[in-house]
């Protein structure tokens, strides 16, 4: 196929402009064979040299309150470095991925409580289990309110259980004077019989009862919001490495080195031969107007 440039100077065969290019190639075939599959080789031995990874996995009971201090450098960064300094092992860095195992997800308040799949990586099998042990061993500790608000919680236990008690002591004297009146004995002009008393025994009783649950709820915010019982499944010791693909890696780096090296070739051929370039003239008079003489 014979095209005319535009100055109308001289046609332009393209198949010729072709067998340039692959002229070119071909000179330099060793550098476009050679590096590209050096490239490969020095990826897959970098691949292949990197430590395997084991996966071990628990299944736990969680809050999002939890969630978040499990996954932190308190708890899970903290038996990463206890494990790495008792291992002889090369370091090697440890993840941890958490996924909810329910069929919907909890989206409640920090204290509602949802199934998690945990999942630590590390560089080797035995060390894998020992970090989510670890951290599942000082995640109670670490979600025990703090120091502030257990001692606002402490004093507020204090006062309902003194209150308790004192409700407890007025009903119990309510009760014995209503058996002296059921008995005939006669009853403290102070005392209103009727229905004002079963109004005050049915006022006390409820009392009672909020100020039991307000007590349970604040002895309840004093424990960890993760115990032992939180366990469902305990970590498990991978007995193989996670499978990793280095093939598409390797892959990926030749086509890429090859795609590199021809471009590079193709321009420095084109700058070689720039005054003979009919490609390189018609690119350079359309970018630059003043370069067409």
């Amino acid at each position: 196929m014979i095209t005319a440039s535009k100055d109308r100077k001289e046609p332009v065969d393209q198949s010729e402009v072709f067998l340039g290019y692959l002229a070119t190639m071909m000179e330099s075939w060793k550098i476009l064979l050679i590096i590209p599959l050096l490239v490969g080789a020095l990826t897959y031995v970098y691949l292949a040299a990197r430590p395997a990874l084991y996966r071990s996995d628990a299944v736990l009971r969680l809050t999002k309150d939890s969630v978040v201090i499990l996954k932190s450098a308190r708890v899970f960064g903290a038996a990463v470095k206890k494990v790495g300094a008792q291992s002889s092992d090369a370091a090697a860095q440890a993840s941890i991925v958490l996924a909810s195992a329910s069929a919907v997800p909890v989206t409640g308040a920090l204290d509602s409580r949802d199934n998690f799949n945990v999942s630590v990586t590390y560089n080797s099998a035995a060390g894998a289990a020992a970090i989510l042990q670890e951290a599942i061993d000082t995640l109670p500790a670490a979600t025990m309110p703090s120091a502030f608000n257990r001692a606002r919680l402490e004093e507020r236990v204090k006062l309902l259980t003194e209150a308790q008690e004192n409700i407890a002591k007025s009903l119990k004297n309510m009760n014995a004077i209503y058996d002296r009146l059921a008995a005939g004995d006669p009853a403290p002009g102070s005392l209103g019989f009727g229905g004002d008393y079963g109004e005050s025994v049915a006022q006390l009783m409820a009392t009672l009862a909020n100020n039991n649950e307000d007590l349970g709820t604040a002895k309840e915010d004093l424990q960890p919001t993760f115990v032992a019982d939180d366990v469902i499944q305990a970590p498990t010791v991978p007995g193989s490495a996670i499978a990793r693909s280095i093939s598409p890696f390797v892959t990926l780096a030749v086509v890429l080195s090859f795609a590199v090296l021809l471009v590079l070739v193709v321009l420095r051929d084109m700058l070689k031969n720039a005054a003979n370039s009919p490609n390189l003239v018609r690119v350079r008079r359309a970018l630059l107007p003043w370069a067409r003489s």
